[in-house]
């Protein structure tokens, strides 16, 4: 039951790191991930596919990458390009800087999806069992975050389209927390075998000393 459950919960983890660096690398390197579209730029042929730690502006009419902006922490729609285009101003309130700045949830999410991957193959030991699940249970509260993140609109007049990146964070986020819960079940399961191991000890003493006092 114990290699079952550690199986599982590092299966899980692994398959979240993938998808969470799948998310982050959105945008930039993997183009047809994204977190949204702006539309508002359509009308000058040109959309924003803005994604974890970047943006690309694609033609809008035969769908070619022309610029790419990062990788960056905390972007913002760089001036020069509002400019050539001839873009109002607004444009760049769109984005949420603060915002972009916390989408650094996601790689560090994928890094903790590693270590949780690698941790739960070890079945026993009091420090390792419970330093293993301190880590789901902190992955489990910032991937919700993170996916959170990935919800909220970003700012302006014009409605953003939504792209794959936050269904994708959902299904590494329900990953990951069912693997909190196997983590759980495995302390469970260590505890309780942990308890026969004491108690048959015990009975084995009492029978010890009960042969002992017979022959007395």
């Amino acid at each position: 039951m114990l290699h079952f459950l550690s199986f599982a919960s590092f299966l899980l983890n692994t398959i979240a790191f993938v998808l969470l660096l799948l998310v982050t690398l959105s945008g930039l390197v993997i183009k047809g991930i994204y977190l949204v579209i702006l539309p508002y730029v359509h009308e000058f042929g040109h959309d924003l596919r803005t994604g974890v730690l970047g943006f690309c502006q694609t033609d809008y009419g035969i769908e070619t990458v022309t610029n790419c902006y990062g990788p960056h922490r905390g972007y913002t729609i760089p001036l020069d390009l509002v400019e050539a285009d001839g873009l109002p101003l607004t444009i760049t309130d769109m984005v949420d800087q603060p915002l972009t700045s916390v989408l650094i949830l996601h790689p560090i999410c994928a890094g903790l999806a590693v270590l949780c991957a690698i941790f739960s193959l070890f079945n026993t030991g009091r420090l390792l069992l419970g330093f293993a699940f301190s880590l789901a249970i902190w992955n489990s509260i910032l991937v919700g975050v993170a996916f959170g993140l990935t919800l909220r609109r970003v700012q302006g007049i014009i409605e953003p389209y939504g792209g794959s990146a936050p269904w994708i964070t959902l299904a590494a986020a329900i990953l990951i927390w069912i693997s909190m819960v196997l983590s759980a079940i495995k302390i469970w399961k260590c505890r309780r075998n942990r308890r026969k191991t004491v108690e048959q000890d015990y009975s084995k003493i009492d029978k010890k000393k009960g042969d002992l006092s017979f022959f007395s």
